[in-house]
């Protein structure tokens, strides 16, 4: 026969802790208690990121979208305009600018003010 070894009054302690159901309840109770929410923080600020991500990400398409149709269109303006005034003479350019704008200045949703030409 081989001699028991000689357990200390810790062992004993031990033992008796993890063969008491309550005991092993208790700390299992304390230990999720700490663990779960730590784990949840963690994966609601990875959820977090990750949205705010996907909505950057949302905006960026929306302004490149609307940024490419305003160039697309100034351009179209520019090439339009262009083409436009090098077909007639200075004198016609300056005579329909200024027709333009006095139809405009009496335009009833004008609310720039319009210049008279006097200063002071």
């Amino acid at each position: 026969m081989t001699p028991k070894p000689k357990s200390g009054r810790l062992g004993r302690i031990v033992k008796e802790f993890t063969t008491n159901n309550l005991v092993l309840l208790l700390v299992g109770g304390a230990l999720t208690s700490l663990v779960v929410p730590y784990v949840n923080s963690k994966r609601l600020t990875e959820e977090t990121k990750l949205k705010k991500a996907m909505e950057i990400v949302s905006h960026k398409t929306e302004f490149n979208s609307q940024l490419n149709t305003l160039q697309t269109a100034l351009t179209t303006f520019y090439y339009d305009n262009r083409r436009r005034l090098a077909e007639r003479p200075v004198e016609w350019k300056l005579s329909d600018f200024r027709a333009e704008q006095v139809q405009f200045n009496k335009d009833e949703h004008c609310t720039v003010p319009t210049f008279t030409g006097r200063t002071g």
